[in-house]
């Protein structure tokens, strides 16, 4: 009796305790301990150390966002949360990085190298700008790798407090978007019909700017070829490593190539001002043909109708991945010659008139870097209406590019602007928001109708459908324009003769 009533009594100490131990104490308890490999291929240009676990595998052990972990690598032992992108940590600090939509996992170091700061191995970067990971002495690969929950929901906390800071401060807002649209069509007959698109013409796909996407590029191949179209693919589009020499390689293959007839860029991103300088212009000015793009393609517009060649600012790849049906077929149409005219609702902040000259501009921020350049479109002599829009940009920012072209006189010396969409901007305004200069700004217009319009009588349209939102309608830019603005409405139209 004594023998049962001793095992009763552990049982119930057991149950009870397990009733009474905290759910992370618990869930550790549930926890397994996870094993995987990797090897030095698996290590990226950042020194991140990408795992074979992957990330459904950690969720389906019981892992969460928070948890503090232990991974034992190359005969460390170290401590981390984990999280989903390495600055949700401090500066220095180790974390195990979970993006959404990504199968992989990484142990990563918030602005450093994790592969380099415990050892594991060294980075050499090769004169083509190749780099290469190779295991220091006494590290062998591939990596045995483990990861033990050392304590459930340590970070939890922390991570949520910074994502929610992140969250509200980048809380974003869009202005000008969705203008109501009346899209008309006529035939262009100017100097350059000769430019516009035949079915069967051969175009080059290249991407002059950011790095796409093998999905960006597929998207454009084949919705070229969905129009009728030959594309041809250059050398360096999607490499994931490629130089400056790269994209040039395939910029002047696509003008030089005389079965191309035109110029698909994939993507935009940041990048086509290191390329800018080392383009000829003489090289463009021969080749005469379009070049197809927006946002960053800004600068080889400005390089094009620097040498009097028009370019189309249009969608990319985002044309043939979900891009309205009516901008697409305003696109499609430009490219053969089929000139769109758009009529669109105005503005309490539009000024009225009537002017006529060359499109120029672009995204702001990168038409303002070009100013002053070999590139620098306003150079040239010709009146021009100028179109302007960006994203991701705050009041701040966007009044300081402004400035920077009312300096410059290029806002006085326009016959007219049109003011495009303005998009995914932070809500906080930094040191302008309009308080020190007469009342708070209201939106974008309302800064720019009293910082910069007050003493101009030129005809000025906001709203119009065009940049980084969902509608986004094409321009032909470098060619003559023309800008009607009433009260109720404006119009724009291209190819219109001198």
């Amino acid at each position: 009796m004594g023998k049962i009533r001793f095992i009763i009594m552990v049982l119930a100490v057991l149950i009870i305790g397990a009733i009474l131990l905290p759910d992370t104490e618990v869930l550790a308890a549930s926890l397994k301990k996870l094993k995987g490999k990797t090897d030095i291929s698996r290590i990226d240009e950042q020194g991140n150390v990408v795992l074979s676990i992957s990330s459904k595998k950690l969720e389906g052990a019981g892992y969460k966002y928070g948890d503090v972990i232990k991974v034992y690598i190359a005969g460390k032992t170290i401590k981390m949360p984990i999280v989903s992108e390495s600055a949700d940590v401090d500066g220095g600090k180790p974390a195990l990085i979970v993006m959404e939509n990504d199968p992989y996992i990484r142990l990563s170091i918030n602005g450093g190298s994790f592969a380099e700061k415990y050892g594991i191995a060294t980075k050499t970067v090769h004169d083509d700008g190749c780099f290469e990971w190779t295991y220091n002495d006494g590290v062998t690969g591939p990596l045995k790798v483990s990861i033990k929950l050392k304590k459930a929901g340590a970070y939890a906390d922390e991570y949520n407090r910074r994502k929610t800071g992140k969250q509200e401060a980048s809380s974003l807002i869009d202005e000008g978007v969705d203008t109501v649209t009346k899209v008309t069509y006529s035939r262009y007959s100017g100097k350059n019909a000769d430019m516009f698109l035949s079915k069967g013409d051969k175009i080059a796909v290249i991407s002059p700017s950011a790095l796409p996407s093998r999905e960006q590029a597929d998207a454009v191949v084949d919705g070229l070829k969905q129009w009728g179209y030959e594309p041809v693919e250059g050398k360096h589009v999607c490499d994931a490593v490629r130089t400056e020499e790269d994209i040039l390689e395939d910029l002047e293959w696509a003008l030089r190539d005389p079965e191309i007839k035109a110029i698909f860029c994939v993507r935009g991103g940041y990048g086509a001002s290191e390329i800018a300088d080392k383009l000829s212009l003489e090289l463009i000015r021969d080749s005469h043909k379009l070049i197809i793009g927006y946002s960053d393609i800004t600068i080889y517009h400005s390089a094009w109708t620097s040498v009097g060649v028009p370019s189309v600012h249009s969608c990319m790849s985002a044309t043939f991945q979900g891009l309205s049906e009516a901008c697409v077929e305003a696109e499609e149409k430009l490219l053969m010659g089929e000139m769109p005219a758009y009529t669109c609702e105005s503005s309490p902040y539009c000024r009225t008139g009537k002017a006529k000259g060359i499109l120029i501009g672009g995204n702001l921020s990168t038409f303002t870097a070009v100013l002053g350049s070999v590139y620098d479109c306003t150079k040239s002599g010709e009146p021009y209406i100028l179109f302007l829009e960006d994203v991701n940009e705050n009041m701040q920012h966007i009044h300081r590019y402004l400035t920077v072209l009312k300096h410059l006189g290029i806002l006085d010396k326009a016959a007219g602007i049109v003011f495009g969409e303005w998009t995914e901007m932070p809500v906080d305004l930094v040191d302008y928001d309009g308080l020190s200069r007469g009342g708070k700004f209201g939106s974008v217009a309302e800064m720019i109708s009293r910082q910069f319009l007050d003493d101009t009588d030129i005809p000025v349209a906001f709203g119009f459908p065009a940049g980084h939102g969902d509608i986004s309608y094409p321009m032909l830019m470098g060619e003559m324009a023309e800008l009607e603005v009433e009260s109720d409405e404006f119009t724009l139209n291209f190819g219109v003769g001198d």
